[in-house]
């Protein structure tokens, strides 16, 4: 099991397993810095979540809500219709003919369940973006760095920790079909070196910088390059 502090995010979201959360509320018993910082992480959040940017969750969200569809679609739709009352036959004189049920009630019933997968996956997703967000905003050791390109336009922001961890927050989402790769780079101008740390499909991703002076960050196809091949941003960080 992970150890409690790698847990804390999801525990605010209410994302854990039972087991998992009675035990991490027993650690919590007894820790008062874990309890301050679950508060803390859930004040940010209430102060930050109006004012968060939309954000386009990444193509695997709707893979795996299509794969949910049709699991629903299979299992708990026939059990819903097989459920409804049947239309009964019986002699005119004796009971009047009940209504079938209209047709559409299936669908609606399916399309119901579809978009609560939809509006949960989609927060679900948001939700661990902004909690991410939120623990570096109050951390006090963390500093504010600009990322620009080559041409000086800002492309987004570092948030760098004490501790060499960072978050890169881009301003947009790679295109479709590419992603953004870090690379930590030393040696003098003339003779750089980029070494990857890093890949992602979404527009902030952690990375571990703690080696190096210098950050590049490029676009690249999927899987990532040997090389950066298209750069976007950098950033000295000493």
């Amino acid at each position: 099991m992970n150890q409690p502090d790698d847990q804390l995010l999801d525990y605010v979201l209410d994302l854990l397993e039972p087991n998992e959360r009675m035990a991490l509320e027993t650690v919590l018993a007894t820790d008062p810095v874990r309890c301050a910082e679950v508060h803390a992480l859930r004040q940010a959040m209430q102060l930050l979540v109006d004012d968060l940017p939309s954000v386009e969750p990444p193509a695997l969200v709707y893979a795996q809500l299509e794969h949910k569809f049709k699991t629903v679609k299979q299992t708990t739709l026939p059990a819903l219709t097989s459920a409804l009352p049947r239309q009964t036959r019986k002699a005119p004189s004796l009971q009047r003919r009940q209504s079938p049920v209209p047709r559409f009630i299936p669908w609606l019933i399916s399309g119901l369940v579809v978009i609560s997968a939809l509006f949960l996956g989609i927060n679900t997703y948001i939700g661990r973006e902004t909690m991410l967000l939120t623990a570096y905003l109050n951390d006090p050791t963390v500093r504010k760095i600009d990322l620009k390109n080559e041409e000086g336009q800002l492309t987004g922001l570092l948030l760098l920790r004490q501790n060499g961890q960072m978050l890169v927050d881009m301003n947009t989402a790679p295109p479709e079909g590419q992603v953004f790769q870090a690379w930590g780079v030393t040696g003098p101008a003339n003779k750089r070196v980029a070494t990857s740390i890093g890949l992602s499909t979404t527009k902030q991703f952690e990375v571990d910088i703690r080696k190096y002076p210098i950050i590049w960050i490029s676009i690249e196809p999927t899987g990532g390059s040997a090389k950066p091949t298209k750069k976007v941003g950098r950033s000295k960080l000493s």
